[in-house]
Order: structure tokens, then C-alpha cells, then sequence
């Protein structure tokens, strides 16, 4: 009830503005609930938090972007295993090479294979996810950039459709 009472407060304090104060709350909330393992709840206000934090730090990295990325993974991580399907459009990604990689856009951030691997010292803080910028784009020469067939996509467990599928064919 806490967090629910100070994420209403910073809505009547803030209204629709984006604000670190309400971004907060939101995260705080969502966190909450994470914890008490009701990842449904907490994913929308992991997201809404996400595109908050996103405007007012589009200029630079910040660590509660960073925080509610974390947290928005481990939603649906969570969700994914207990079977539910995901849907996401280009307005619910905050991730600029998800967006890419799911085909809601082509371009990319400047130095993007440096941002993937190693980063660039006092300039860019790398993820570490490749090698190398070398290695970076070598995997993107194999991904073109692609237009998503609709404004939704959505991740559905392929073991549970194949069991559903299987037993269609047994009847």
C-alpha cells in the first residue's frame, strides 16, 4: 500500500509530466511487486517508467535507465516461463537495437558496435555483450535491417504451441 500511495502523490504532484520523482514511484511500485512475484502487474509499470526515464535522459546513459531495463528483463524472463505470450510494439521497446533487431527500425546508435562490446574509454560505457567491435560487425553484416510485418510483435513459448499442436494431430 505504500508505493501505491506515493506513486497516486506523484501522480496528482506531477500529473502526465515526466519526472525523476515519478519515475521513481513507478519503479519502486513495480519492484514491489516483482518481489511479491506478480510480474503482470509490475511489467506495465516497469515499462511506463522505462519511456519516462528514456525522455528525460535521452542525451546521456543514467543508472536508473539502467535499473529499469534490469527490471523490465526480469519481468518478462519471468513471464516468458510460465508460459504467457509477450507482445511488444515500437513504443514499448526502450532498447534501440531491440527495436532494430525486431524491425520497428533500420538505424542504429553512433558507435554502436563499440556500444555492444568494449565502449569507448571517457566517451561510451560498452554493454560487453560481443568480443569486439569487429566481432559486432560481422554479426550485423549478417542481420540486415528488416521492416516488422505489423505494428505488434509477440513471443509466444514454442513448446507449449508444439504440445497444443501435437494434440490437434492425435484428434
Amino acid at each position: 500500500p505504500g508505493f501505491e500511495e506515493a506513486l497516486a502523490m506523484s501522480q496528482r504532484l506531477w500529473g502526465n509530466r515526466d519526472h525523476p520523482e515519478a519515475a521513481a514511484s513507478l519503479t519502486d511500485l513495480a519492484g514491489c511487486l516483482m518481489v511479491m512475484g506478480r510480474m503482470v502487474q509490475a511489467l506495465p509499470r516497469c515499462d511506463a517508467a522505462l519511456a519516462m526515464l528514456l525522455r528525460l535522459h535521452a542525451d546521456r546513459d543514467h543508472e536508473a535507465v539502467a535499473t529499469c531495463h534490469m527490471r523490465v528483463g526480469v519481468c518478462l524472463r519471468s513471464l516468458g516461463r510460465k508460459g504467457q505470450s509477450l507482445a511488444f510494439s515500437l513504443d514499448s521497446i526502450g532498447c534501440a537495437g531491440g527495436k532494430r533487431y525486431l524491425g520497428f527500425s533500420k538505424t542504429l546508435r553512433p558507435n554502436f558496435n563499440y556500444f555492444l562490446s568494449c565502449g569507448i574509454e571517457g566517451e561510451l560505457e560498452g554493454e560487453r555483450y560481443k568480443k569486439s567491435p569487429a566481432v559486432v560487425e560481422e554479426a550485423m553484416n549478417h542481420q540486415p535491417p528488416f521492416d516488422a510485418p505489423g505494428k505488434h510483435i509477440i513471443f509466444k513459448r514454442l513448446d507449449h504451441n508444439l504440445q497444443r499442436l501435437r494434440l490437434a494431430a492425435l484428434h
